[in-house]
C-alpha cells in the first residue's frame, strides 16, 4: 500500500512540486499513521514530521517516508518551511478542505512556496480504494455486525437507551475496533422517527421497535450500519409497516441488470442479511407470482420471500439454517 507513490505521482497533473499534507485522514492515507503530524511529499521523497508523544510508534509503523521528530519549541510548519526552502519548492499544494481561513493566512506568512489548493488531489486517490483499504473496510463491517448480533441477546424490556448505546461502544470496541464511527444512536419506540435522535433515559417496553445507528472505526477505515429490531411480539401494525418498508427496500436495493439470455431464471436474491428459517420450493417445482418461496429471519421477524412472477423452479441455492447477507441468491426461476 505505497501511497507516496500514488500521491508523489499526481504532483505534475496537477502542476505542483510538492503536497503538504496535515489533516488526520489525509495523514493515515499517505503514511498510515496517525500522529498529529505533518507530511511533505515531493518529486524526491516524502517526509513526515512529528512530536516526542508519537516518535516510537511513528518509526515502527509509518511507510514510505522519512521521519523527523520535531524540538522543543519547533512547530511542524517551522519544520516544512526548512524543507520547502532547502529542496527550492516553489509550488506546494494543501488539503484546502481542511484548513481554516486563519491557519491558510499563517501558512502564507511563513511559508516560501506559492500554495495551491489541492484538496482534489487526495480527495481522487482516496475514492479508489486498494485491496487493503477494502480489507480494512471489510473488517471494520465484521467487528460491527458481530457486535449487533451479540446486542440482540443483551436487548430487553427495563434497559435505557442509553444502556444499549453504552453496550454497543463496549461490544465495538472489545473486538477491535479502535473508537465508534460517531456516537451511537439508539432509539426507542416514538423516538425512532428522529433520524439522529440522542439516546436517552427512555426504558424500552415490550412491543416497541428500537432503532440502532452504530459502527466502528478499524485501522482508519469506518463502518456504518442502521437496524430496527422489534422487543418481544410486534403488533400487527407494526409487522405490516416492516413489510411495506422491507418490500420497498427489496425493489430499490437491487442492482440493475441486463436482460437475461433466452432459458436464463430470475434470481431471487435475499433482501437483507438473515437465517433461513425454511425452503418451501424445490428445483422442478412450479410457482405462482407471490407463492412463498423462503422464509427468512432477520432482526428477530419472520419474513416471506416470494416469487417475482409465475414460473417453475430451477435452482435452490440455500438450506434451512442457512446464514446469509444481503444480495445471496435464494433460488432461480424460468
Amino acid at each position: 500500500m505505497d501511497h507516496i507513490a500514488k500521491i508523489t505521482a499526481q504532483l505534475p497533473e496537477h502542476g505542483l512540486d510538492a503536497m503538504l499534507v496535515t489533516s488526520a485522514p489525509g495523514e493515515r492515507y499517505a503514511v498510515g499513521f496517525e500522529g498529529e503530524g505533518w507530511v511533505l511529499v515531493s518529486r524526491d521523497g516524502a517526509r513526515y514530521s512529528t512530536d516526542g508523544r508519537y516518535i516510537e510508534a511513528a518509526r515502527q509503523q509509518v511507510t514510505g517516508a522519512e521521519i523527523v521528530l520535531t524540538e522543543r519549541g519547533q512547530s511542524h510548519l517551522a519544520l516544512a518551511r526548512e524543507e520547502i526552502r532547502r529542496r527550492g519548492l516553489k509550488r506546494v499544494g494543501f488539503e484546502s478542505g481542511r484548513v481554516s481561513a486563519d491557519e491558510l493566512g499563517r501558512w502564507k506568512d511563513s511559508l516560501p512556496c506559492e500554495l495551491v489548493a489541492a484538496q482534489g488531489l487526495l480527495d481522487g486517490l482516496r475514492a479508489a480504494k486498494d485491496e487493503e483499504e477494502l480489507a480494512r473496510m471489510r473488517q471494520a463491517q465484521r467487528i460491527t455486525d458481530e457486535a449487533f448480533r451479540e446486542i440482540l441477546n443483551f436487548i430487553r424490556p427495563g434497559l435505557t437507551e442509553q444502556e444499549v448505546a453504552a453496550r454497543l461502544v463496549y461490544e465495538l470496541l472489545r473486538r477491535g475496533g479502535r473508537r465508534v464511527s460517531f456516537d451511537p444512536i439508539v432509539a426507542a419506540g416514538a423516538n425512532g422517527s428522529m433520524p439522529h435522535a440522542v439516546p436517552g433515559e427512555t426504558v424500552i417496553q415490550p412491543g416497541m421497535f428500537v432503532t440502532m445507528d452504530f459502527g466502528c472505526v478499524y485501522e482508519g477505515y469506518c463502518s456504518d450500519m442502521t437496524r430496527t429490531v422489534a422487543v418481544g411480539q410486534p403488533t400487527d401494525e407494526m409487522e405490516r409497516v416492516y413489510h411495506t418498508v422491507l418490500d420497498a427496500l427489496g425493489k430499490t436495493s437491487a442492482p440493475a441488470a441486463a436482460p437475461a439470455p433466452a432459458g436464463a431464471g430470475a434470481q431471487v436474491k435475499a433482501p437483507m442479511p438473515g437465517t433461513i428459517l425454511d425452503v418451501k420450493v424445490q428445483a422442478g417445482q412450479s410457482v405462482k407470482k407471490g407463492d412463498v418461496l423462503v422464509i427468512l429471519e432477520a432482526m428477530k421477524m419472520e419474513n416471506e420471500i416470494c416469487a417475482p412472477s409465475d414460473g417453475k423452479i430451477t435452482g435452490v441455492n440455500v438450506r434451512k439454517g442457512d446464514s446469509v447477507e444481503t444480495q445471496a441468491l435464494l433460488c432461480t426461476i424460468a
